[in-house]
């Protein structure tokens, strides 16, 4: 958390992303959005987060030019936001586990999420690249993965908020397993060995069933069962069974 001084009063407010409650998180998530298409600059984007907030219910460029000076002088403290590419958006936490009744099947790091659905999450995400109407369809897909839809209205379109942030927690925590360790009970564990070639073994001719094939790999060792019960474990069970493998595996080949 950081301070800012206003009219003689210090606020204690957020400094970085996981540090917002899952009301601050909608506004910032907006204000990321404008920022990025352009329709706000950098400035903007943290004179409007600052308002935000502190709970001012104005934006602090609409005080009179001495109160807005003092405050834009402290914009500073809100460098924890950005980074070389941007608002920061990037996070392992589910900071919106409700939003107009749509309430999120998962929580921090997807836990509660099966493999299967992790598999057609990833799925999903390769299809981005397509045109802007099927990128819309792939978002409200990944977002109807993620969340269930308020009761009796299962037709009901996905808030564009909740789509955006679908993507954005999914790809985060995709994106945590490939390159950073992550605490499992109290161990920081280092899933990017799975993605990593094995030295000394040929790489195998890709069959193009990519994390589809995986399953199918986990399911042929017999551990969880059939390919439609390892479709149906817990994301995490699935993972570290594919990083005990990979260790023993790396682990072999160094002796």
């Amino acid at each position: 958390m950081v301070r800012v001084e206003h009219n003689g009063k210090s606020y204690e407010i957020p400094g970085v992303l996981d540090e917002l409650t899952p009301d601050q998180y909608k506004g910032y998530l907006f204000l990321a959005v404008m920022l990025r298409r352009g329709i706000i600059d950098e400035m903007g984007f943290k004179a409007k987060l600052l308002a935000e907030l502190m709970g001012l219910g104005v934006d602090i460029t609409d005080f009179k030019p001495d109160v807005a000076e003092g405050l834009i002088a402290q914009l500073g403290v809100l460098d924890g936001f950005l980074d070389e590419n941007g608002p920061i958006t990037a996070t392992g936490r589910n900071l919106l586990p409700e939003f107009a009744g749509w309430k999120s099947r998962v929580g921090d790091m997807l836990n509660g999420l099966a493999f299967g659905e992790f598999v057609e999450g990833l799925t999903l995400l390769g299809r981005l690249d397509d045109d802007e109407e099927t990128q819309q369809a792939v978002l409200n897909e990944l977002a109807r993965l993620l969340y269930s839809p308020p009761e009796d209205k299962a037709d009901t379109e996905v808030p564009a908020l909740v789509a955006v942030h679908s993507v954005t927690f999914f790809t985060s925590v995709f994106n945590m397993i490939r390159k950073e360790p992550i605490g499992i009970s109290g161990e920081m564990i280092n899933f990017s060995i799975i993605f990593k070639p094995v030295p000394g073994m040929p790489s195998k001719a890709d069959d193009h069933t990519g994390w589809h094939g995986i399953a199918m790999e986990v399911a042929s060792s017999g551990v969880f069962g059939t390919l439609k019960d390892v479709n149906s474990t817990p994301l995490w069970d699935v993972l570290l069974y594919l990083y005990r493998a990979k260790f023993d595996l790396l682990h072999e080949k160094r002796k």
